[in-house]
């Protein structure tokens, strides 16, 4: 898992090759999850 993480944070961080921004990419990789429902107090 470790591996896995440091992987996509190395993703992340490195310069893109095109105009996506961080939130886009984020979104592309991990939109499929799906979301959080909290209960807020």
């Amino acid at each position: 898992m470790e591996a896995e993480v440091r992987a996509i944070l190395a993703e992340v961080v490195r310069e893109p090759a095109d105009s996506a921004g961080l939130f886009t990419m984020l979104l592309d990789r991990f939109g499929a999850l799906g979301g959080v429902d909290l209960d807020l107090p």
